[in-house]
């Protein structure tokens, strides 16, 4: 997770009532220049000026300007947060998942995540939606991941466009809707998410196989299903995986992705993932699948931190 500074100042500028010393902050920070900013910052968190407390808890959980520390900053975050501050609940919740600063805690993440979606923060419905879509630290309920990511895509959210999508996708889902996969698919891809973009093109070619588009989804996302038990071809470039993937050949797919996945390969480590969420030549796995995409995501896989929506 990783806080844009320069974004945020602009974005605080706009939310916040002007205090003596806030505005020259926020410039402060938007230019790099760190002192003078902890120097008009201080004295606002000290009156409780509830934007200058998340900005400060920012510049601690960057180390910018102060040695990095992400204990005061998310003591700085849950001043911000308890005082009803959509982002910083969000921001809390996301060191509360991984552990930073605070003992980790699925259920005091989901909490705050929780507070902040509720104030219609798109990322934060988004991470809720995938906690529930996967039950992680939740019981899965793929209904409720259903409403968090719809109210995030149609926020404009790509990652909970993606989701949406995915969910309506998953052919051993209650949800399975080809047309609504494909909208939101789409819309995610039109944002340039990567991960959108690449699916988008498999359900394409998935609609080939049949006039029923159901029973065609199925065979694509079928087709193959126990190859993982079979002798695959020698290791292969990614572009050729890619093309094995797509006409449903996933032995060979999986011989290339799985030493590349456990050698931290964080590309191989994304499609592996994919793979055991649709069930594609392995057993479908969501646990495992969320797993593997966090990690590439925490690896600093730009595809993987899409998916989760990460900053």
């Amino acid at each position: 997770m990783r806080l844009r500074l320069g974004a945020l100042a602009l974005m605080l500028t706009l939310a916040q009532p002007a205090w003596a010393g806030y505005d020259e902050g926020i410039a402060a920070v938007d230019r790099g220049d760190y002192e003078t900013a902890l120097r008009e910052l201080r004295p606002l968190v000290e009156q409780g000026h509830t934007e200058a407390e998340f900005l400060l808890g920012a510049l601690y959980y960057e180390g910018q300007g102060v040695k990095q520390d992400y204990a005061e900053a998310a003591a700085l975050f849950r001043r911000a947060a308890e005082k009803g501050l959509a982002r910083a609940q969000y921001y809390l919740g996301a060191m509360y998942s991984k552990g930073a600063g605070v003992e980790k805690s699925a259920a005091e993440s989901i909490r705050w995540y929780r507070k902040a979606a509720e104030q219609n923060h798109a990322v934060a419905q988004t991470q809720l939606a995938f906690k529930y879509y996967f039950g992680d630290g939740v019981e899965q309920d793929p209904q409720v991941a259903i409403h968090w990511s719809q109210l995030a895509a149609e926020r404009g959210n790509a990652t909970g466009q993606y989701l949406l999508a995915l969910i309506h996708y998953d052919v051993n889902g209650p949800y399975l809707d080809w047309d609504k996969a494909e909208k939101w698919f789409e819309k995610a891809a039109a944002q340039d998410h990567e991960a959108a973009t690449q699916t988008l093109k498999e359900l394409r070619s998935a609609r080939t196989i049949g006039a029923d588009y159901d029973a065609g989804l199925r065979a694509f996302a079928e087709s193959g299903a126990d190859s993982a038990t079979k002798t695959a071809a020698a290791a292969i470039s990614d572009e050729e995986a890619w093309e094995a993937h797509g006409r449903g050949d996933y032995a060979t797919a999986l011989q290339r992705w799985l030493p590349l996945a456990k050698a931290r390969d964080t590309d191989s480590m994304v499609a592996l993932g994919l793979m055991y969420l649709f069930g594609e030549g392995v057993e479908k796995d969501l646990r495992l699948s969320y797993l593997l995409i966090r990690e590439a995501a925490e690896l600093g896989n730009a595809g993987a931190q899409l998916m989760l929506g990460s900053l």
